[in-house]
């Protein structure tokens, strides 16, 4: 049934014999269950982290050791999309030292002839890191 209930619940919970319900009669039903809400906020010792380049949720939560939902959850996130520059809330250990997750970045390619063969390179030279 819609609200969960079978039948035979609604039939035994207001008194009711086998002969079904009349026009006009009057049952009670179960109210309906209200949803947990889920508590967000860190805990009183969790300290400020300022999200840097290259930080996602998982990767905190690899690096603090604990999933990235607790973090999530601590700190009030309906996505798991953080911002570089957002003040998040962390645990005051790290089981590694936190460090963005690299992003390589590489030369665009060029029509001048390379100076090895003397023709044109069509792929990246080399990755830099800024």
């Amino acid at each position: 049934m819609r609200r969960g209930t079978t039948g035979t619940e609604i039939s035994t919970g207001n008194c009711l014999g086998f002969n079904g319900l009349f026009s006009g009669q009057v049952i009670y039903l179960p109210p309906l269950p209200t949803p947990t809400p889920v508590v967000c906020g860190a805990p009183h010792d969790w300290v400020i982290y300022i999200v840097q380049r290259g930080d996602t949720l998982f990767h905190l939560g690899q690096a603090f050791g604990i999933p990235y939902t607790e973090i999530k959850r601590a700190n009030c996130l309906t996505s798991s999309i953080i911002h570089v520059g957002q003040i998040i809330y962390v645990p005051p250990w790290a089981t590694r030292t936190p460090s963005p997750t690299p992003i390589l970045f590489y030369d665009t390619p060029t029509e001048t002839a390379s100076m090895d063969t003397g023709f044109p390179t069509d792929y990246p030279t080399e990755p830099f890191l800024p």
